[in-house]
């Protein structure tokens, strides 16, 4: 029997469970094969009496290279490739963005999010400013609106509009007490035939209007604000994206963008300060404690462990945000730094920040207005010249840097990347929700974000700068070519280095332009232990599975795959964090800069490098220093102290080093069954949309 290839195990796992559709002819999940025919063919149905021959057969060629796993297209439309897309348009794209100017854009994200997008959220003053006032106790009619929620992503989105409407000034139902009907919706559990998977019923949607409610009354009665303020506008969105936890798509993905001298923001996601609290209980078998506090003027029922109760409650009087507003969860935060205005001493402060809280990241940009998806590797400025806000989106296509081994493989996958970017591009049909700054923006500038993903599997293809340089350009050049052919306008930027997640992992490459963690080290995958996919693969191994330690409710188990990378590959202990952050400044320069295409692009910005850089502690001075001397060349980067990967069990990558390690991987290799998910049978469709937190710069997936 020849040798297992593990990292060949773990991506099949992970596409089979994560992104292959159920085809209820043969009830099983789709090949890989035939998931790239799928989305082949809705291209192709597209374009079919549009292109010749010889350009429809170029589409199949692109799509080959897919199948070879040489490039991936969008996720996205991996996970909805058919009618999802064609009935949504929003759905094909990795990112989107959007200003807060309105009530209609909390509508828009929440639409955005239930297609699954990944969305940029900013709460500028500036575009904050634009909502209209709140009620107050002259404005209430106690006028009762029952509302009849609709059962699509329209209606739900829809309910988050008609609730604001209630609680401010100059719309249709200013002061009106809502009283949602959810009769339509569906039950928890019945098939969504478009999207795949099941659906979640009214429960969650139900719980978000009720915590909407729950703070608009708080800040109207409470605390008397006559306006909302971004911190308000951002707890409104979270409790959105809570929304969408229970929706049958993925855990939401978000970032949220905020100004520098906006406080509260800052301070999201810090401790808050308890004016008064409750005599709090004790529960021996959690040990917990559990009780009252106020913030705010506001009650909170939390539960505190020893440490927190002890230290934080009774020494300091404090709480952290995750007992009082735990939907903060559901973004990752960044606050907007110009380049020509941050000082040294402001970028450091908020390093410390960083380490202290974890939050906020920083963002270096050129303008104001600039926008980033959730990942920051895309740039944005989503406003049109006559100033008007609206939805912008992006869509995302990747070089599998571990497939590389010449620069002719480079250009090859680089050219097929780049018609597949291009065609997702021309999909701007159906976005008949959005406003109609949407589609102009989108149309305007027909982003791309060609990325490559394991960089570090092939450095001395990949990272050289004049390699780069040439590939880069030749993405502009079919990129122009291929728009023309398609009617769509070439796109203003082109290039880019996504962080990556659970791509990498289904091309068996690093992740972005990150090392691997070792040259032998354990991938650790976390599963629900009922999921069927998971079930198949443990009755074939058993033995590479076990209870999860981090599993709070105990529903889930961990498997452990034994990875070997290739000798020519760079691995974490090759780097320390200048070396990596040259390595990105370099590609962002030759790779991204040069995947400009200067003739249609408008506007002060550019794609990104988007990365996580470990710190060792003697290097933390040196790295700010660096960052902040090349601010130019560096947008969003996520700052993560180095630590050991044996401090903890079930480490989510842990190097081979030790005895106990060995025989583990003896354990491990010795007794495994290849698995084909061909044979997995199912009589209907269990298949959840990728359940992927909220990334920002690599955080998804740490080397």
């Amino acid at each position: 029997m020849s040798e297992v290839n593990f990292l060949d195990e773990i991506s099949g796992f992970i596409f089979t469970s994560k992104y292959a559709r159920y085809n209820t002819l043969v009830e099983r999940r789709e090949t890989w094969e035939e998931c790239i025919d799928r989305v082949a063919a809705m291209h192709l149905s597209k374009f079919r009496k549009k292109l010749p021959k010889e350009d429809l057969d170029q589409i199949r060629w692109a799509f080959d290279m897919v199948k070879k796993k040489a490039v991936v297209p969008s996720m996205r439309s991996m996970q909805f490739g058919g009618k999802a897309v064609t009935t949504h348009n929003a759905r094909v794209y990795n990112c989107a963005v959007r200003h807060i100017d309105s009530i209609r854009a909390f509508a828009e994200v929440f639409y955005l999010l239930l297609c699954g997008c990944g969305v940029g959220i900013g709460v500028m003053p500036h575009f904050i400013d634009r909502l209209p006032p709140l009620v107050d106790a002259t404005n209430k009619t106690g006028t009762v609106l029952t509302y009849v929620v609709e059962d699509s992503i329209e209606g739900w989105a829809d309910s988050i509009e008609a609730l604001l409407n209630c609680y401010f000034k100059n719309t249709a139902y200013t002061g009106r007490k809502i009283v949602f009907d959810y009769s339509k919706i569906r039950p928890e559990g019945a098939p969504l035939k478009t999207s795949g998977g099941k659906a979640p019923g009214y429960k969650g949607l139900k719980n978000c209007h009720k915590k909407i409610k729950a703070l608009l009354d708080h800040i109207i009665e409470d605390l008397d604000q006559a306006n909302v303020r971004p911190i308000n506008a951002y707890d409104i969105l979270m409790h959105v994206s809570d929304a969408v936890l229970s929706g049958g798509i993925r855990r939401s993905a978000t970032c949220v963008i905020f100004d520098i001298n906006d406080q509260e923001m800052m301070d999201a996601k810090t401790y808050f300060k308890v004016s008064k609290h409750s005599k709090f209980a004790y529960d021996e078998d959690t040990k917990t404690y559990s009780g009252k506090v106020t913030v705010n003027k506001k009650v909170y029922e939390v539960e505190l462990s020893e440490w927190e109760y002890t230290n934080q409650l009774l020494k300091e009087s404090v709480v952290g945000w995750i007992h009082i507003e735990p939907q903060r969860a559901r973004s990752n935060n960044s606050v907007l730094l110009l380049r020509d205005k941050v000082t040294r001493e402001q970028f450091k402060a908020i390093v410390e920040r960083t380490k202290q809280f974890g939050e906020p990241g920083f963002v270096f940009a050129n303008h104001p207005w600039q926008m980033f998806n959730p990942c920051f590797e895309i740039g944005f400025i989503p406003v049109t010249e006559d100033g008007v806000c609206g939805v912008q989106f992006c869509n995302l296509s990747s070089v599998n840097g571990a497939a590389i081994t010449t620069q002719a493989d480079f250009l090859e996958a680089t050219r097929a990347a780049t018609i597949i970017g291009t065609l997702q591009a021309s999909y701007t049909d159906e976005m008949k929700y959005l406003n109609n700054a949407a589609k102009k923006l989108t149309e305007q500038e027909a982003l791309l974000g060609v990325s490559i993903t394991g960089v570090m599997d092939n450095p001395d293809v990949l990272l050289n700068p004049e390699g780069q340089a040439e590939a880069a350009k030749h993405a502009v050049e079919v990129n122009d070519l291929w728009a023309r052919k398609l009617g769509i306008n070439p796109a203003a930027r082109v290039t880019c280095i996504k962080p990556e997640g659970t791509s990498s992992l289904v091309l068996r490459s690093a992740s972005g332009i990150h090392p691997h963690h070792a040259r032998r080290y354990f991938r650790r995958v976390q599963c629900n232990k009922v999921d069927p996919v998971y079930k198949f693969f443990k009755a074939t191994n058993p033995h590479m599975c076990e209870p999860s330690v981090w599993s709070a409710n105990k529903t889930d188990d961990v498997i452990t795959f034994p990875l070997t990378v290739s000798d020519k590959a760079m691995v974490k202990s090759d780097l320390n964090a200048l070396k990596h952050l040259d390595i990105v400044r370099s590609t962002q320069q030759n790779w991204v800069l040069n995947g400009v295409n200067e003739t249609h692009n408008n506007k002060p910005v550019s794609h990104n490098v988007s990365c996580t850089i470990l710190v060792d502690e003697p290097e933390w001075d040196n790295v700010v220093n660096y960052l902040y001397d090349n601010r130019e060349f560096f947008s969003a980067v996520s700052l993560l102290p180095l630590v050991g990967d044996k401090l903890y069990k079930q480490a989510p990558l842990e190097a081979v080093t030790t005895e106990a390690d060995e025989a583990l991987w003896t354990k491990l290799t010795s007794g495994y069954t290849p698995v084909d998910y061909r044979k997995l049978k199912e009589d209907e469709d269990t298949t959840k949309v990728q359940e992927s937190l909220a990334c920002a710069g690599g955080k998804c997936e740490l080397y």
